[in-house]
């Protein structure tokens, strides 16, 4: 907009687009209005909800988040404001779904290799998180080539990962096939740690997020902080961090998208006068 010297005349946030047509896909818009003067008052379109009328406010200026206000932009950082504890994502597999286990694939796994129980974790994205259904893994992590190969199925599933990581287009996918046991990016804390889901209902007043044991192994789907403190899981969950994701933060559809180098990152930290809590329910 600065390098084109255009303005917002108008703008609805977002809503749902409706249309008549069969098998109609779910699309969410907004709608934007240019203007290369500076206008005297402009037109804001808001929606309670998605499905929602709209009702209108006159503002003197709209910036680029849509809202009222002056036309400042919040650009990505690889570290937070103030030194404040390292959000990164969760793990990734790159492994063609063979790393995973649904609960009767973990169940059938277990009935006939007890001993394998010790390499399956629990795993978690963010719906699982969000709605408490159930996902295991296979973390290998140290397990002895041969006690693999004395679990046919365990290293078939191995062997499926180095085949569908050496067939990738993606270098780095590619040379992830020499370590087919483990995940293609290990960020797993060995201590609890705070999960953010990276995409969560807009309907909610604050963001679901979890305080984990490290035995529970978070996807790349979640955003992780390590040794984390109660007042920082705290703040994670005021109004004021959730009046900020929903400033900055972005959008699927309608729904909350958490991003560390977006949000946490810039989250304008309070100054408090707390002695650090380490844990839920301490104090």
């Amino acid at each position: 907009m600065d390098r084109m010297r255009l303005h917002i005349r108008f703008a609805h946030r977002t809503f749902k687009w409706s249309n008549e047509a069969r098998g109609k896909a779910a699309v969410h818009c907004v709608i934007v209005g240019m203007t290369s003067t500076a206008p005297a008052s402009c037109r804001l379109f808001d929606y309670d909800s998605p499905t929602a009328e709209p009702h209108e406010t006159s503002v003197k200026n709209i910036n680029p988040y849509l809202s009222s206000g002056a036309s400042i932009v919040v650009l990505k950082r690889s570290k937070p404001l103030v030194e404040r504890p390292v959000m990164r994502c969760g793990s990734k597999p790159s492994d063609g779904g063979h790393l995973i286990l649904t609960v009767d694939e973990r169940d059938q796994l277990l009935a006939s290799y007890p001993a394998a129980t010790a390499w399956i974790r629990p795993f978690i994205g963010s719906e699982e998180f969000i709605n408490g259904t159930k996902r295991w893994c296979l973390w290998l992590d140290g397990v002895a080539p041969g006690e693999l190969r004395a679990v046919r199925p365990v290293m078939d599933r191995v062997n499926a990962v180095r085949a569908f990581r050496e067939a990738s287009s993606a270098e780095p996918t590619r040379r992830a096939a020499l370590t087919p046991s483990r995940f293609f990016f290990v960020s797993q804390p060995r201590t609890e740690y705070i999960l953010v889901p990276e995409v969560s209902s807009e309907r909610r007043h604050y963001v679901p997020i979890g305080w984990m044991s490290p035995e529970v192994i978070s996807s790349n789907k979640n955003y992780i902080i390590a040794a984390p403190s109660l007042w920082i899981f705290g703040l994670l969950q005021s109004a004021m961090h959730m009046r900020w994701l929903a400033t900055v933060g972005g959008r699927l559809e309608s729904r909350f998208q958490y991003s560390a180098s977006m949000v946490y990152n810039n989250f304008p930290w309070p100054e408090l006068a707390l002695e650090p809590l380490s844990r839920p329910g301490e104090g």
